[in-house]
């Protein structure tokens, strides 16, 4: 039912893993549409968000890349020409390759190693969009005029951590393996 993949390269918020990674793709096809229909939720979400999000940045006074995007340290290292850009093209250049990234996963189609590469990125640049300053600044505003940017900006962080959900959710399953093969290993 599970097939698993090792792959040598950044996972679970693109951090360096020493020797593999695991990640596990169900074969099961209700599985596999499920975790795709999320993604394509993240897709028609985002495409709606950018109009909004273009308004709210030419307004936005925008702190440190590290303040805006928490996690953006470990995400960086496959977006490196993003360095010498102003913060705000950042935010933007992030929710435009996770729309990107998500017209690129197939999940029924393809090589499963590159499947595998192509949502691993796509979770992490969903974690790092999720936990943002800049989306969370849409998500409290109390400005009744900006009722409907509130709502579309919360709609997009809770389908952004729906499929962040799936790489936090496998490194979790794999620390807690790992932690048994320890105990068994001591007793």
């Amino acid at each position: 039912m599970w097939k698993l993949l090792k792959h040598s390269s950044y996972c679970s918020q693109l951090r360096p893993v020493p020797k593999t990674c695991i990640l596990f793709f169900s074969t099961d096809a209700s599985s596999t549409f499920n975790i795709q229909k999320r993604i394509d939720n993240v897709c028609h979400t985002i495409e709606s968000f950018l109009e909004t999000m273009d308004v709210v940045l030419a307004e936005y006074q925008p702190q440190s890349l590290l303040e805006e995007l928490p996690h953006f340290d470990a995400f960086r290292v496959v977006m490196p020409d993003t360095a010498l850009l102003p913060t705000t093209q950042v935010i933007r250049k992030l929710f435009y390759t996770i729309l990107k990234e998500c017209k690129r996963v197939e999940l029924s189609n393809g090589n499963l190693e590159t499947v595998t590469i192509r949502f691993s990125f796509l979770c992490a640049a969903a974690f790092t969009a999720s936990k943002s300053r800049f989306l969370d600044s849409i998500c409290v505003d109390q400005n009744k005029l900006h009722n409907e940017r509130k709502l579309l900006a919360e709609k997009l962080k809770r389908r952004l951590m729906k499929v962040a959900q799936y790489d936090h959710g496998i490194n979790v399953l794999i620390s807690r393996g790992q932690r048994f093969r320890e105990c068994q290993v001591g007793v």
